[in-house]
């Protein structure tokens, strides 16, 4: 068997263990990428194809992705799967992750801390109060 067929049966089988105990199963889409740059992503049809629609693919960068719409969003949503967002600590991309998010009738943020708690906060209220009222402006 390939590796990426040793993949997808390893996240099929941890897929159904949670659907026995009637949990979804969310997943970081850069677990099925060919490239460790995100910005630039490649994401594996292959692997995507077979995966169970109903995991929750979680879409995240280091980078802000700008106005423009990001790759990874159409490629998975045209594949079926519903989607969270995950910026990472920079108010820009989390400001544009989030109107993306909107625009795109994702699920919504998930705002990490990633490996810096200590540095996190501002961000991770400003995605919070961001999602909640878009409208309003949370620059100062």
């Amino acid at each position: 068997m390939s590796a990426d067929g040793l993949f997808v049966k390893y996240i099929i089988f941890l897929h159904d263990e949670l659907a026995k105990r009637k949990t979804r199963m969310v997943m970081w889409t850069d677990m099925i990428y060919s490239s460790l740059d995100t910005k630039y992503w490649k994401a594996s049809p292959q692997i995507a194809d077979r995966l169970p629609k109903d995991i929750l693919m979680n879409v995240w960068t280091h980078n802000d992705i700008g106005k423009d719409r990001w790759q990874d969003v159409p490629f998975f949503q045209d594949k079926g799967f519903e989607t969270i967002y995950s910026p990472f600590l920079n108010k820009e991309g989390a400001n544009n992750m989030i109107e993306l998010c909107l625009k795109e009738g994702s699920k919504g943020i998930l705002q990490t801390t990633w490996h810096k708690p200590q540095t996190a906060m501002d961000t991770v209220i400003f995605s919070g109060a961001k999602m909640w009222r878009p409208n309003q402006s949370y620059y100062h």
